[in-house]
């Protein structure tokens, strides 16, 4: 799961592997360790809430979807989904299905993301 923060706002990408364990299992989480001074975890987990919702406590990001909206995003081909327009909540939270990179990098970073709709078929 990648982790991308931007003045207001959060976004989380997850692989495909990622999206399953969320559906099926309900959470899916990371720890950045900074050496042995501290560690920031980020999970996104589902529930029966009305609305997504983030909050941190204790060096933790924890993003909160309603089971429902996950599932239907998880068997769909929406590429995300998203808390609202910007700008009228105070927390602006993007979850996305991370797609491979069109430039080659690093095989094991793009192994289990999402294949790119941009990609262009090269045996067309």
């Amino acid at each position: 799961m990648k982790l991308r923060i931007r003045g207001n706002t959060i976004r989380l990408r997850l692989t495909q592997l990622e999206v399953k364990q969320l559906t099926n299992e309900g959470s899916v989480e990371e720890v950045v360790e900074f050496g042995s001074i501290a560690e920031l975890t980020y999970r996104i987990k589902t529930d029966s809430v009305n609305q997504i919702f983030a909050s941190f406590d204790n060096n933790t990001i924890t993003v909160t979807i309603p089971t429902n909206q996950a599932q239907e995003w998880a068997n769909s081909d929406q590429t995300g989904i998203e808390n609202g327009a910007y700008g009228l909540v105070p927390l602006h939270v993007i979850i996305e299905k991370d797609f491979q990179c069109l430039k080659m990098r690093d095989v094991d970073e793009d192994k289990d993301a999402y294949p790119n709709p941009l990609a262009l078929d090269i045996t067309e």
